[in-house]
C-alpha cells in the first residue's frame, strides 16, 4: 500500500485535565502525560475545577534565569506569555514541553 504524503495519522490520546483551585490565567500546570512531563498553560477563559483539552506540544527554549526570582516568563507560539516556576534543575536554554493549544471544553451538564 502506499500513502501519499500528510496522508499519516498520528495515534494518541490528547490529554484532558481538570484545572486544580488557586491557579490562574498565565499560571503553568505539570502534568504527567502520553508526550511525557509537560507544562500546561491556563488560558483566560479557564477556571478552577474546568477540563482542558491539551491538542498539542511545543518545544520552548529558557531564557535568561534571573537569580532572585521563583518565576520565568517563558513565550508561546501565539505571542502570549506564560509564568513558569523556577527549580533547581532548570538551565538557561534548555527546552520545555508546553501543552499548546489548549482548550477549555465546555462543562458537561
Amino acid at each position: 500500500q502506499v500513502r501519499e504524503e500528510g496522508d499519516e495519522e498520528l495515534e494518541y490520546d490528547a490529554p484532558v485535565i481538570q484545572l486544580p483551585d488557586g491557579v490562574e490565567e498565565g499560571d503553568l500546570v505539570t502534568v504527567s502525560s502520553a508526550f511525557g512531563v509537560l507544562q500546561v498553560p491556563v488560558p483566560k477563559d479557564a477556571v478552577a475545577g474546568c477540563k482542558l483539552l491539551v491538542q498539542g506540544v511545543v518545544e520552548v527554549r529558557l531564557p535568561v534565569l534571573p537569580t532572585d526570582a521563583e518565576v520565568v516568563a517563558i513565550k508561546l507560539p501565539d505571542g502570549s506569555s506564560a509564568r513558569l516556576p523556577i527549580s533547581a534543575g532548570m538551565v538557561e536554554g534548555s527546552m520545555v514541553s508546553v501543552g499548546y493549544p489548549i482548550v477549555v471544553l465546555p462543562p458537561v451538564p
